[in-house]
């Protein structure tokens, strides 16, 4: 049991330090280029979807929350919890 406790503690922290540097990634290009452009596959063709913070203000920053911020939040939650159970 000690060792799956260890091995969730750093998976939690690798897969956390993943998200926050995604999250800050695109935090920091979305907020310099005032503008967000994702892709997606629908029925097997590629879509471009892109956001802009002057056409639709409300639209660009939830898209800045759950794109960077939320990812960026849980990401550092899941750091700092598998260092507290590592540290015991």
């Amino acid at each position: 049991m000690p060792m799956l406790r260890l091995a969730v503690a750093i998976g939690m922290m690798g897969l956390g330090a993943i998200a926050v540097f995604m999250g800050l990634s695109v935090l920091i290009v979305s907020l310099s280029n005032d503008s967000i452009t994702y892709r997606y596959s629908r029925d097997g063709a590629e879509v471009a979807d892109s956001i802009d913070r002057a056409t639709d203000p409300s639209g660009y920053w939830r898209a800045i929350g759950l794109m960077g911020g939320l990812p960026t939040l849980l990401g550092l939650v899941g750091v700092l919890y598998g260092r507290r159970v590592l540290k015991g």
